[in-house]
């Protein structure tokens, strides 16, 4: 597959159409050209309202944490000694339903799907570059129904997957890209 060279972290994705259930494995990694459409204005990289997104979070207790929404939404944060989300297990989630979001957002104006579930799963390691994941590998199990509209929907998967991961899912994408993550301290960057 063209365009994988160079990138630090790729992501295998899976997908079982439901008339071979089969698995199609492609790998999330590279970066392809493509044309914006020009009623999209282009992003050139600053900062603004409209594009900033962010959360806040609080010491609740003791390896405990909530974060919050611009929206008031609250999630629970913990180390795994509970049922609360680790922060690993968020971002695996977040991987997996921005990309879920993008196959869906393409695959149902042909069909809605019968059913549509996501497994996601990344060893956590600790090597020389310290504590990170491996490749992080998406299972899509997705089932349209019989007929026209959902040989049309299953016909789109594969391409839906692929523009997902190469273009469309901003998690994804950020996880693949060298992307840097600023530490500071009451807003002066940490040395």
């Amino acid at each position: 597959m063209r365009g994988l060279a160079g990138w630090w972290h790729p992501v295998r994705c899976e997908h079982h159409v439901a008339s071979t259930r089969r698995p199609r494995r492609l790998i999330l990694a590279g970066a392809f050209a493509y044309a914006r459409q020009a009623s999209r204005p282009r992003n050139t990289g600053r900062v603004t309202e409209s594009n900033l997104r962010s959360v806040s979070l609080s010491r609740t207790g003791p390896y405990t944490f909530e974060a919050v929404n611009s929206r008031g939404t609250r999630l629970v944060l913990g180390e795994g000694d509970t049922s609360d989300f680790t922060p690993i297990e968020v971002l695996l989630a977040a991987v997996a339903a921005c990309s879920a979001m993008d196959v869906d957002h393409i695959t149902r104006r042909r069909a809605e799907p019968d059913s549509f579930d996501v497994a996601v799963s990344a060893p956590k390691l600790h090597d020389e570059l310290g504590n990170h994941l491996g490749e992080i590998e998406l299972d899509f199990r997705v089932v349209f129904p019989a007929g026209p509209d959902g040989d049309r929907a299953r016909s789109v998967l594969g391409r839906a997957l692929a523009q997902s991961r190469d273009r469309l899912c901003t998690v994804a994408r950020t996880i693949q890209l060298p992307t840097p993550v600023t530490y500071l301290v009451e807003g002066e960057p940490v040395g």
